[in-house]
């Protein structure tokens, strides 16, 4: 057969009821109750479905032995792998866990303590400007806890940037080798860190979402 000519009146006939029926399901339907996910997921698949039904039996040539007929056969392959791979990521999101609750309970747990576990902050580097590093270390100071203690990991071995650490108020760490890369980095700072745990038990970020009064 003849691949079908497909207008810019047919892609509008399609596309307005599709986009009206999302739009729709984002009103009508809530995103936190799992058999409303389950119904959006659902229709966004059979829109889904629809597109490579059209694509095999409107818009493919007769097969024969020839780069007009081979080729749109290679382009739908890559596109129903994609497809493939999208109706996948919609299944997954079918089930969600909600932890909201937990973190509530650590966050209370937290707040009756007389001192709070302290916590080590590592920021691995290597060649680093001092422009990057200067951010990523300044944010880490802001860190709204009050018993933690930031290490610069320098696999770089850069005496000015000991000197800033050391002006700036944090901790600084280098190595003789670069064995094992940024992991070997990360432990050697797990042994050299005076020897406290670094996996404390409890959740030490306050939460945004509670930052800005959502619950």
């Amino acid at each position: 057969m003849s691949p079908e000519l497909v207008t810019l009146s047919d892609s509008i006939l399609f596309a307005v009821p599709a986009i009206s029926l999302i739009l729709g399901c984002t009103w009508l339907l809530d995103s936190r109750r799992g058999i409303d996910r389950i119904i959006f997921g659902a229709i966004l698949i059979v829109m889904l479905v629809n597109y490579p039904y059209f694509r095999l039996t409107k818009t493919l040539p007769d097969f024969e032995w020839s780069a007009y007929a081979i080729w749109p056969r290679i382009y739908l392959s890559f596109e129903l792998v994609v497809i493939f791979y999208t109706v996948l990521s919609i299944v997954f999101f079918f089930r969600r866990t909600d932890h909201r609750g937990a973190a509530d309970a650590s966050e209370a747990l937290l707040g009756r303590l007389e001192r709070q576990p302290a916590v080590d902050v590592f920021i691995c580097t290597y060649n680093e400007e001092l422009s990057i590093l200067e951010r990523t270390i300044l944010a880490a100071k802001a860190i709204d806890y009050s018993n933690f203690t930031v290490w610069v990991l320098d696999d770089g071995r850069r005496d000015w940037l000991e000197d800033y650490c050391f002006d700036d108020g944090v901790r600084y760490l280098r190595r003789e080798d670069n064995v094992g890369a940024k992991g070997g980095n990360i432990n050697n700072a797990c042994v050299n860190q005076q020897g406290k745990p670094t996996h404390p038990s409890f959740s030490f970020l306050t939460r945004i979402s509670r930052r800005s009064g959502r619950s």
